[in-house]
């Protein structure tokens, strides 16, 4: 990966249903609104959103599927993805490591692909009812992660009473020193 040059971001959450796809169709709106040219993949065969962002940044969608491609075609089409742009963004499917366990990977998950592109995480967690559990929680995925880096936390869903949000403020920013 060494040629691609483009930066990149890979949106996976801890599981499905936390808003990464509202996360990335809102990142590249306003991307594309400040005028940078977004590629865009995403990570299994996700055709419904597929379609979605093709309309939105204007460009053809990739979709990883390691069912189809190998690790080399994944890295082939990532490179052939981003000639272009300003940047790629790549959609997770499921959870970060939501595959199964072989030899120290998480076979077909967004960890094995994250690592094969060497694209750093950002990892979404749905944040209601969530406090200082939330500083462990992005500790431990960042921990687990071999080939990449969990380099980011989105905490989707997060309170509108006060007192919640300046604690969940507190612990994002230990949570992100401890991602460092």
């Amino acid at each position: 990966m060494e040629l691609l040059s483009v930066p990149r971001v890979f949106i996976s959450g801890v599981s499905s249903g936390v808003g990464k796809s509202l996360i990335c169709l809102g990142l590249t709106m306003e991307l594309r609104k400040r005028g940078h040219s977004v590629s865009y993949a995403v990570s299994g065969l996700n055709l419904n959103q597929s379609i979605i962002q093709k309309r939105i940044c204007g460009r053809n969608v990739i979709s990883f599927d390691d069912k189809l491609l190998s690790g080399g075609q994944i890295l082939t089409s990532t490179y052939m993805a981003s000639v272009g742009s300003d940047i790629l963004i790549i959609e997770g499917n499921a959870g970060l490591y939501d595959g199964i366990f072989d030899g120290g990977l998480f076979r077909g998950s967004d960890s094995e692909v994250a690592s094969w592109t060497k694209t750093p995480v950002c990892l979404v967690v749905d944040a209601r009812h969530m406090g200082a559990s939330l500083g462990a929680l992005a500790r431990g995925f960042a921990d687990v992660a071999s080939g990449f880096t969990v380099s980011s936390l989105i905490a989707n869903r997060v309170s509108p009473k006060q007192e919640e949000r300046d604690l969940l403020r507190t612990v994002f920013a230990d949570a992100l020193m401890g991602l460092s």
